[in-house]
């Protein structure tokens, strides 16, 4: 993903907390301050694996409730070497970006996660009363981290094998653009020879003015297998009056 790219999906979510909005998108983390290092790899490693390979934004420097107050500052080479080291093998690759809103300066870390399961060691291992667990495989369960299961690991594998496609709609920006009515181009010298009437119009009669809605949707390919020879159908489009969708 490139630069701007990261920058806009940052500044997506940290306008949606500024809307007081939820956060739709489970990709995305938001962090007042930097995590600890030892508690940052499980949460990331959860993360990723739970997403079993998609690409993971935390932002730091945003609370849910509070809204944007900025990163701290932080030695982020440092911090995140530190991260690093907490991964058993493979560990996800970071690019990083400062992202500025409204006088705040946050901290946008976007993880490239393909090469998962992710897989951490126990801080605890060999300390007094450590217990025998030397490694874990953690897994993001809603707002909390757990320990993988066997079910969770076969869900993790198993789509490796094939493509799996996943369209998403929603209400945010990217998905809805309305624009305001579209004025009609000037009337022409032949205009007079084409009745208004929207019974009588033609191919050649002046556009009528509307107002533009444009809906899109988003396919993501969460298996790792390329998809080929997709093809996407619209089945039906309906409008919301009142209490219920109608026909258009």
């Amino acid at each position: 993903m490139k630069t701007h790219e990261i920058e806009a999906w940052a500044l997506r979510a940290i306008e949606r907390v500024e809307q007081h909005q939820p956060n739709e998108d489970s990709r995305i983390e938001l962090r007042a301050d930097w995590p600890d290092h030892k508690r940052a790899a499980r949460w990331i490693a959860g993360h990723a694996n739970a997403l079993r390979g998609e690409p993971i934004l935390w932002v730091i420097g945003v609370d849910e409730d509070r809204g944007v107050k900025g990163a701290s500052q932080n030695n982020l080479p440092n911090w995140w070497a530190q991260v690093k080291a907490q991964f058993d093998g493979s560990h996800p690759e970071l690019c990083d970006l400062l992202v500025n809103w409204k006088g705040n300066t946050v901290v946008a870390l976007y993880f490239e996660t393909e090469r998962i399961p992710f897989v951490v060691k126990n801080p605890a291992h060999g300390s007094q009363n450590g217990g025998p667990v030397q490694r874990e495989v953690p897994w993001r369960d809603g707002t909390s981290n757990r320990s993988a299961t066997h079910s969770d690991l076969i869900q993790l594998l198993s789509p490796l094998q094939r493509p799996i496609l996943d369209v998403e709609v929603g209400k945010g920006r990217g998905f809805v653009n309305d624009y305001p009515l579209t004025q009609p181009p000037a009337a022409s010298a032949t205009d007079h020879l084409v009745r208004p009437e929207r019974e009588n119009r033609t191919m050649f009669s002046t556009p009528q003015a509307m107002v533009a809605h444009y809906l899109g949707v988003k396919v993501v390919n969460r298996g790792r297998r390329t998809a080929r020879d997709c093809k996407g159908y619209l089945d039906n489009v309906e409008i919301w009056r009142g209490n219920g969708f109608c026909e258009t």
